[in-house]
């Protein structure tokens, strides 16, 4: 019996790894049901954290969050990536912030970029101040 987050991970980690991508969502739907029925939803945050840890692993593939006020273009999405992190391998997730005014803000587990206009125009007055 799976009595952990980080068994949980695991086992959803390996079942995601040896299926093909058209049945992740089966499999991902199964695993969150089976969560929420076993009032186990609560661990959600740290199971789908140590996922990403196994993939980190595995592929030697850094995550990267990408947050803007609307959907980047792909190829805008690689250049900003390639410019803070080259020659890193990455896996690229975007959220959307309608609080940013411009630009965006990158994250990895290790690092964060602030690139949005209000955080320019805040250096550019505490350099002026």
């Amino acid at each position: 019996m799976i009595s952990t987050p980080k068994q949980y991970a695991l086992a959803w980690y390996e079942l995601l790894s040896s299926s093909s991508h058209n049945q992740w969502k089966k499999i991902t739907t199964s695993v969150l049901y089976h969560l929420y029925k076993n009032g186990r939803i609560s661990w959600l945050p740290e199971i789908t954290t140590l996922m990403e840890q196994y993939e980190r692993r595995t592929t030697g593939k850094e995550v990267v969050t990408i947050t803007s006020t609307s959907k980047l273009d792909t190829a805008l999405t690689k250049k900003i990536i390639n410019k803070l992190l080259p020659d890193k391998k990455v896996i690229i997730t975007e959220k959307l912030d309608p609080y940013i005014l411009g630009g965006v803000k990158v994250e990895t587990q290790n690092q964060r970029w602030n690139l949005n206009l209000r955080s320019q125009l805040a250096l550019l007055f505490k350099k002026l101040s």
